[in-house]
């Protein structure tokens, strides 16, 4: 495929010259002020992309961030400072360089002649795009568009480059574009004569012995000379300054230099007991006890310095060249090795350094002086003298910092004597400060922090410290390596801050409860249903309820009343945010199982009934929520206290869908009667503990229920005691909190705790236990992690006293 011209336009400019970036330094405002692209708030300047110029070839100045595409007279925008790259269709050309007064093909390639590959294949590229070599004076027209056949990416180096194109874009051939670039090269050659070096400017030259290198006709081209004995330019120019050349032809210039002086040592020994420098001219000495260099023969000057508190007393013992005396410089004809002697006395006195300790808490230490690398105590030394000082605590201290005009920090006081000095070092005991959170306070021992109720600081001796935290609700430390509710014993070596914090108990009930229900809402509160308010054997269940809110610590009573009055019963939170209440008693003596249920609605905050009963009373059961929002019911009784239980080993589902009950064929391992408690595993099975069993026997057994095979399987490891009216629940951690209860026929209710471990299936008792003995109380895991305990009896089944109060367990 050919691509044919699609217009051209003489280059209005001083000169036209081909694969050349010409940067015209020119204002943006007005005619033919710039190419196109975006323009940032400073005005640009203007520079041209030419090979008879290119229109519509991308560039990208940075960072000024101008770019765009090459207008018709190739011009582009940049702004002094920055570097531009330019792209064909979006593809690289060569790398970035400098935007300056000329910049070529060979700049962008790192060349020097015309004949390198990556410049000729460019040529080739460009004339075969314009459909040939243009007039002079002419513009080579890009499309808007990359052709069909153009690669995805171009490698100027590739070595079959111009047979790499797709078929229907052939490039013209290597002689047409070589014969155009030498239509608007030419070559600068340098010859050397002697030792020297040669530079140009623009760059391209930087040469010992011969060189060359290929310019854009019409460029001036700046050649300089360096090295010692250059005498003049021959050929192109005259002269020794610099050579300027404008290059419209090939050209060759000639460097002379005659032959380069030789060197020799310079060695000078400084004796005496003051202290100096000496330097020379030119640049090669700069002495301190010994020294030597070598030097270009000829005049060498030297000059001695004496230090502050010395004087420079004279130059002796010359040798070679070197015969200077006197204190003025030493100008030395060199064309030997030569030495000399420079003296230097002593005229210094003695001034003072003075070392303070200081304290603000009764700290102490002391401090060592260094000066010269001796250990001395400070006092008074000789102007220059290079001091270290050094801080020592003792054994119940900490050095702190240095307080002076030579030095700060805590390492070691470093500075060199010029005038009288005064140097503290700052010693103190480290400072413990407690923190208090909460209504609390803490102690100390020894003695330091004495009953603190807010923030607290004092300092102590490095070492132990104990700190004992008095009050109720303290929940433990942080900091200072201090965890859990124990006494705090730090190590104190730094300053190092303790908080103690204390969280206020819940307060009581609206209505002291036992056998009630306790259930967490979605937002957040619990709700509290029925129960017993007094020890009674023939006190009615309660139809009453409340809910604690945690966000404000508060029981608040309903208004609305269950439609059943319950004890002993279960409360669950449904997947649509409803609690269905099942089952339960009527009273605590001769109390029937219910098999009635009903809903609570916390919008509304009412109770409604279920026409529908399940499948057989239950009372003292458990009941959990399952993954698929059934309700898995198990365990219980149908009679009241007085009478022989009738312990269930049965279990039924409840579905919201339908508000029906369905029984379970599977039985448990055991019978569970008289508060069983049962908890909804990670793994989706269900724990089921304790619980009275036949023959009234309080079990410490436990079991599984698991809703994919509805069997229920025992677990061999039992609790730590026997347990009914306790309650089980799961923590953020996966384990099963199980709290109170007890043996309801022999023993008043516990105040013990213990975790179920799923992994393992174990029990492990708790090192904690209740603020009070509970049973047939009620648990509920917080959003923060902790349990609320509510409500209970802390007596025997004889003497069974009704709680209104609350605690909360700390995982």
């Amino acid at each position: 495929m050919k691509f044919s011209r699609t217009g051209s336009r003489l280059m209005q400019f001083m000169y036209a010259l081909p694969l050349v970036f010409a940067i015209a330094a020119c204002s943006s405002g007005g005619g033919d002020g710039g190419g196109g692209g975006t323009t940032p708030a400073a005005s640009p300047s203007v520079g041209v992309f030419i090979d008879s110029p290119v229109q519509g070839l991308g560039y990208n100045s940075t960072p000024s961030g101008l770019s765009g595409l090459t207008n018709a007279n190739g011009q582009y925008n940049y702004l002094p400072g920055d570097t531009v790259t330019f792209n064909l269709y979006g593809q690289s050309i060569g790398a970035a360089v400098t935007a300056g007064p000329i910049v070529t093909a060979l700049s962008v390639f790192n060349a020097t002649s015309i004949t390198d590959p990556k410049v000729v294949n460019l040529s080739q590229l460009l004339l075969t795009l314009a459909g040939g070599a243009p007039a002079p004076g002419n513009a080579i027209v890009l499309q808007a568009n990359a052709p069909p056949s153009f690669p995805a990416t171009l490698d100027f180096s590739a070595p079959a480059f111009d047979t790499s194109f797709l078929p229907g874009l052939t490039l013209v051939s290597e002689a047409t574009a070589t014969t155009h670039l030498q239509a608007n090269f030419s070559t600068l050659s340098v010859t050397l004569a002697g030792s020297g070096n040669v530079t140009s400017n623009p760059t391209g030259l930087n040469c010992g012995a011969t060189c060359s290198a290929d310019f854009s006709n019409g460029t001036a081209v700046t050649l300089t000379a360096t090295g010692a004995g250059f005498t003049g330019w021959s050929g192109g120019c005259t002269g020794t300054g610099a050579c300027v050349v404008t290059l419209n032809a090939n050209t060759a210039v000639t460097a002379t230099f005659t032959a380069v002086p030789g060197n020799a040592n310079v060695t000078v020994t400084k004796v005496g007991n003051g202290t100096g420098s000496v330097t020379s001219s030119p640049i090669g000495l700069d002495c301190g006890a010994t020294c030597s260099a070598q030097l270009v023969q000829g005049t060498v000057v030297l000059t001695a310095t004496a230090a502050n508190g010395s004087t420079f007393a004279g130059w002796s013992n010359g040798t070679g060249n070197a015969s200077c005396t006197g204190t003025g410089t030493c100008a030395i004809p060199l064309t030997v090795n030569s030495t000399v002697t420079a003296t230097f006395t002593l005229n210094a006195v003695p001034v003072s350094v003075t070392a303070n300790i200081a304290s603000g808490n009764g700290g102490g230490g002391t401090v060592t002086c260094l000066p010269n690398g001796g250990v001395v105590p400070c006092g008074s030394y000789l102007p220059d003298t290079a001091m270290v000082l050094t801080a020592t605590p003792n054994s119940v201290s900490n050095f702190t910092g240095w307080t002076a005009t030579v030095c700060s920090g805590t390492g070691t006081c470093d500075f060199t004597v010029t005038s009288a000095t005064t140097v503290t070092a700052n010693f103190n005991r480290p400072i413990l400060t407690v923190q208090v959170a909460g209504a609390g306070s803490v102690s100390s021992n020894p003695i330091g922090i004495n009953t603190c109720t807010t923030n607290c600081s004092a300092p102590f001796d490095k070492g132990v410290v104990t700190l004992t935290a008095s009050g109720t609700g303290f929940t433990g430390w942080i900091g200072g390596g201090c965890l859990g509710t124990g006494p705090c014993v730090v190590t104190l070596n730094q300053n190092t801050t303790i908080t103690a914090t204390f969280v206020a108990p819940p307060p009581p009930m609206t209505i002291g409860r036992a056998g009630h229900a306790a259930v967490r809402l979605a937002n957040g509160q619990i709700l509290i249903t029925g129960g017993i308010s007094s020890s009674t054997l023939t006190a009615p269940a309660l139809d009453t309820a409340e809910l604690y809110d945690p966000t404000t610590n508060t029981f608040t009573a309903l208004t609305g009343r269950m439609r059943s009055a319950r004890l002993s019963h279960t409360a669950t939170l449904l997947p649509a945010g409803q609690v269905l209440l099942t089952g339960g008693q009527i009273d605590n003596n001769n109390g029937d199982g219910n098999n009635s249920a009903e809903l609570y609605e916390p919008a509304t905050q009412t109770f409604t009934a279920i026409s529908n009963t399940m499948t057989v009373p239950r009372g003292a059961h458990v009941a959990v929520l399952l993954p698929n929002g059934k309700v898995f019911l198990a365990g219980g009784f149908n009679m009241g206290f007085t009478d022989i239980p009738f312990a269930h080993n049965t279990a039924e589902l409840y579905d919201p869908a339908t508000q029906t009950f369905t029984a379970i064929a599977a039985r448990m391992t055991s019978s569970r009667s008289d508060h069983p408690a049962a908890t909804l595993l990670p793994n989706g099975k269900i724990l089921i503990t304790g619980g009275e069993g036949p023959s009234n026997v309080t079990l410490n057994t436990a079991e599984l229920y698991d809703p994919t095979t509805q069997t229920f399987a025992a677990i061999t490891a039992t609790m730590t005691s026997v347990r009914q009216g306790h309650r089980a629940t799961l923590l953020l951690n996966g384990q099963v909190l199980i709290t109170g209860g007890g043996n309801f026929s022999s023993g008043p209710a516990l105040d013990t705790a213990e975790l179920f471990d799923p992994t393992t299936q174990t029990f492990t008792a708790a090192t904690a236990t209740m603020a009070s003995p509970r049973a047939l109380h009620e648990a509920t895991l917080l959003p923060n992690g902790t349990v609320l305990l509510t409500g209970g009896g802390n007596g025997s089944i004889n003497s069974f006293v009704v709680l209104n109060t609350a605690e909360v367990y700390r995982p």
